[in-house]
């Protein structure tokens, strides 16, 4: 029985793969225009989500700018190596000639061309140049995060896909391995670069903002081309003043001023209805900020009281993903996730406050695979200073507040707005954080001044700004709300129940049998309405 499962898996897909091309074939068989004086950019994934999203974004922007869609692998140096062996090639050119999965898919919303990086000899020797150079000013991680290409910034996101590549904590700057990487990396960029010269694109759709799959499209940000990036649950655009995933945070106050005083007065207490909901540990999508997590960190298991009662200052630390895009938001105080846990640590040998460190809620799908690898660099970390204990990651945060936790440390989770709704401070270390327009957490200006304030826990004056925390969370995640710009997001989660389980060929069969002419008419005008405006999201 065994043996015929895959079999009978490959025929279901190819049949469901099938019927969504011709699908396509259908659909955008009158939407493309036969002129062709420019080219739209695709990237080349295996996200189903994407795929949808992007057929018909690129064919409004094919028949807005006359051009012709092509593809172009987006995964380079993340996934795929830069230089591609005789294996790669070979399985390349199979895919490619014999139209394969998912080059038939591309193909089935007029894909012209598919194509990966190749590096010549002149961005060969361009590179080794600037490697060089740059290698010799790198006396600091930070430094790291100031490569700039042709003026275009590159450094963060050479510094977050090497984390994820590896999936490592950190960077040895002395490592052979990552000079050879960042001449690989110099190498990618300088290939996109040439790119945009030699030929006419008139924008670039993406997966992601961050890692490697971000510089196409800080490239064409740099060079006034849209720059759109498509995900399941949100749209948005890359644009020069705008790099980073959230830039729009930036925003919030003049949203919030242009809106009348029912509508702020609604969306605040909508906000307060859905943080009541949250800090009940209520879960489901409708009911949780981030559609991705499954289990809340606020359900009521209640456990053995592990916070003990101390005349000293309690501390809690909400530690990060070691390697999941550091840089998200742009640059923090520290280099990254695995600098900033070693100067805390080192903190707490001055044993005058008592600190506790706690992971994410363990979360079941492909977070189950990540996070032991998170908890054991964490041991690690913190193995090395005794004052710091190590909470469950079960452990609810209702517990921790019921336990009287005194303050809370961050970069720029999601604590910043969480704890400060039942009067405790939040510390971030980084300015660069979604809620920097709101007074709700303590924003240091600087590393310095992070420091200065940790020194001085005793001196904290804070009090609660209910109404700031409400005005924030309808601000980002009601009136920004784009889950539903692709799919009626409650409707597609109730059918797949987890947000990862849309990530499969089955999401095709279910696009094509709720297909609605009518509603697909809506979304072409929500979609061209986006991109002729100056918005940064869809709004939906």
């Amino acid at each position: 029985m065994r043996i015929f499962k895959p079999i009978k898996n490959f025929f279901k897909s190819k049949k469901i793969i099938d019927d969504y091309c011709l699908f396509n074939k259908r659909l955008f068989n009158k939407l493309l225009s036969n002129k062709k004086k420019g080219e739209i950019l695709v990237e080349f994934n295996a996200f189903q989500p994407f795929h949808i999203g992007a057929s018909i974004m690129s064919n409004l922007l094919a028949n807005k700018f006359s051009a012709k869609i092509n593809s172009y692998v987006g995964f380079t140096l993340l996934v795929s190596p830069l230089k591609y062996t005789y294996i790669n090639i070979l399985k390349w050119k199979i895919g490619n000639y014999f139209n394969l999965k998912t080059f038939k898919i591309y193909r089935s919303f007029n894909i012209a061309n598919i194509f990966y990086p190749k590096i010549d000899k002149q961005i060969e020797l361009e590179a080794k140049i600037i490697v060089k150079k740059f290698l010799k000013k790198i006396k600091t991680k930070d430094d790291i995060l100031k490569l700039k290409i042709k003026k275009i910034p590159i450094g963060d996101l050479l510094y977050d896909t090497y984390l994820k590549k590896d999936v490592i904590p950190t960077i040895n700057l002395n490592d052979q391995k990552f000079h050879i990487y960042t001449e690989d990396y110099i190498k990618l960029t300088l290939f996109w670069i040439k790119y945009f010269k030699l030929n006419n694109v008139k924008a670039v759709m993406g997966s992601h903002s961050v890692y490697s799959y971000g510089i196409p499209l800080r490239i064409a940000a740099y060079n006034n081309i849209s720059a759109y990036v498509l995900a399941a649950e949100d749209c948005y655009k890359v644009t020069k003043k705008k790099l980073y995933h959230l830039s729009d945070s930036a925003d919030y106050k003049k949203i919030i001023n242009n809106l009348s005083k029912e509508k702020i007065k609604e969306g605040k207490n909508l906000a307060k209805q859905k943080l009541k909901n949250k800090f009940r540990g209520k879960t489901g999508h409708m009911a949780m900020d981030n559609v991705i997590l499954r289990n809340s960190s606020f359900k009521k298991n209640m456990q053995k009281n592990l916070i003990k009662k101390s005349k000293k200052i309690k501390i809690l630390i909400c530690a990060h993903e070691f390697n999941d895009a550091v840089h998200i938001y742009g640059k923090n105080f520290f280099s990254d996730m695995y600098e900033w846990l070693e100067f805390l640590g080192k903190l707490s040998n001055q044993n005058k406050y008592d600190w506790y460190i706690k992971t994410h809620t363990t979360q079941p799908g492909k977070y189950k695979i990540y996070q032991p690898a998170d908890v054991n660099i964490l041991k690690k970390i913190i193995k090395k200073y005794e004052n710091i204990k190590m909470l469950p990651s079960n452990y609810s945060h209702l517990q921790i507040i019921k336990e009287k936790i005194d303050v809370v440390l961050t970069v720029y989770g999601s604590v910043t707005f969480e704890y400060p709704f039942f009067n405790i401070p939040v510390i971030t270390a980084s300015k660069n954080v979604p809620n920097k327009l709101y007074k709700f957490s303590i924003i240091p200006k600087s590393k310095k001044d992070y420091k200065k304030k940790l020194h001085r826990l005793d001196r904290i004056n804070y009090k609660k700004n209910e109404d700031e925390i409400l005005e924030y969370y309808f601000a980002r995640f009601i009136y920004n709300d784009s889950r539903n710009w692709l799919f009626d997001f409650e409707s597609l989660l109730k059918t797949f129940r987890t947000w990862d389980r849309i990530f499969h060929f089955n999401l095709y069969k279910y696009y094509t049998n709720n297909f609605n002419m009518h509603n697909f008419e809506k979304k072409k005008k929500l979609f061209l309405d986006f991109i002729n405006s100056k918005e940064y999201r869809i709004r939906t």
